[in-house]
């Protein structure tokens, strides 16, 4: 859980980015959570070469912006939300996302959902343990 909350917080920073420095957010909808924000604040910096141009990017993105906390961020902290591939969001979704899980793993999990949930549960569980790459 602490990977899926850190991973969270990565995207509310890199949200605050995004709307700090104004990066629109290609959606046909206004933003409903910091992951939109979060895209777009990606999306921006994916035209970057580097690690190194992401992050000159991301400082000339904030240059002019009123937050002084935004504005003289230190560099690593910066970093943390520009870096491609971020340790953080990678190891996150290995939590959120494991690779060879099976079917005794989501014996407690579906154990502890309501009871008139549960047949159809494990139907669904059933069913998505034969997906193979």
């Amino acid at each position: 859980m602490d990977r899926i909350r850190l991973r969270h917080i990565l995207d509310c920073g890199q949200a605050r980015l995004a709307r700090i420095a104004k990066v629109p957010v290609s959606v046909d909808f206004p933003p409903q959570s910091p992951a939109d924000w979060s895209r777009a604040w990606r999306a921006r910096l994916a035209q970057c070469a580097d690690n190194a141009e992401r992050l000159a990017t991301a400082r000339s993105l904030l240059a002019d912006c009123d937050d002084a906390d935004t504005r003289d961020m230190p560099d690593d902290v910066l970093r943390h939300f520009t870096v491609r591939p971020n340790d953080t969001r990678i190891e996150a979704d290995r939590t959120a996302h494991p690779v060879n899980v099976g079917e005794s793993a989501y014996k407690g999990v579906i154990e502890r959902q309501p009871e008139d949930q549960r047949p159809l549960l494990r139907q669904v569980v059933a069913y998505g343990l034969q997906f193979r790459l």
